[in-house]
């Protein structure tokens, strides 16, 4: 077990009426994964008062202080979710895996396949950034993406950015380089790009399931994407269920 890697998923959440449900189905699939490997927080923010954050363990929440949105606010409680586990709680940690709400991930299989290319050792003193790449070429007025600035940036897909602890030291020390005016994985893509010696890893489709309600569910994925319908999440939501149910009859 020494020589796997440990892993914190964090997954980005807020506590709409839709993502709650998603919660309630994916905390109890959490709660069934015994491994010292794996710690999950779902996160979110809260007005906390003085306080900076928050934990919920029995329930996998991290509470960070601030206001919820799309830009900046993805980025930005990702940013401090890292620093609070880096600089303030300074967890055990070889990965940082950050996620959404509406992905499942199969754990063992996330396990394995950063095992075959890196160490913890690795991933202590190298920094890597692991994860479905894509290159931007398009517009996107409500991420930011408002003309050909970003064009080009390979970026990892917001449903799975892998990072080595090198790399959050490397980002959170940073942090004020960063750009809050676009969208949380670009950003976090483009940011990435103007650091030197960043190894990147390509997550081929043949471990990322994009459409998992069209796709017979395989085990041998990492992710499987869920978050097509936002004007009509009850879709989203009872596939998740399934994948869900899926993979916890899978636990023995």
């Amino acid at each position: 077990m020494d020589d796997i890697p440990k892993v914190i998923f964090l997954s980005i959440y807020n506590e709409t009426s839709h993502y709650i449900q998603m919660y309630n189905t994916h905390i109890t699939y959490i709660k069934k994964i015994k491994t010292p490997k794996l710690k999950f927080y779902f996160i979110i923010f809260k007005n906390l008062g003085n306080h900076e954050y928050l934990i919920d363990e029995s329930n996998c929440l991290l509470y960070i202080n601030g206001e919820e949105s799309f830009i900046p606010g993805i980025l930005d409680k990702t940013i401090k979710a890292f620093d609070i586990i880096h600089n303030k709680l300074k967890l055990e940690y070889d990965f940082i895996f950050r996620t959404n709400i509406s992905t499942f991930i199969h754990f063992e299989n996330t396990f394995s396949y950063l095992k075959n290319f890196v160490t913890p050792e690795k991933a202590k003193k190298e920094m890597y950034y692991i994860g479905p790449l894509v290159k931007l070429q398009w517009l996107d007025k409500q991420s930011g993406i408002v003309d050909n600035t970003y064009w080009n940036t390979f970026f990892c897909s917001g449903t799975c950015i892998i990072l080595s602890f090198a790399l959050i030291e490397n980002i959170v020390i940073n942090r004020d380089k960063i750009h809050y005016n676009i969208i949380d994985d670009v950003s976090i893509g483009h940011y990435v790009s103007q650091v030197e010696n960043v190894k990147k890893i390509n997550i081929g489709p043949s471990r990322f399931a994009f459409k998992p309600h069209n796709l017979i569910l395989d085990r041998n994925h990492l992710c499987y994407m869920n978050n097509f319908n936002k004007h009509l999440r009850k879709f989203d939501i009872d596939n998740f269920k399934k994948i869900i149910q899926y993979f916890t009859s899978l636990i023995n």
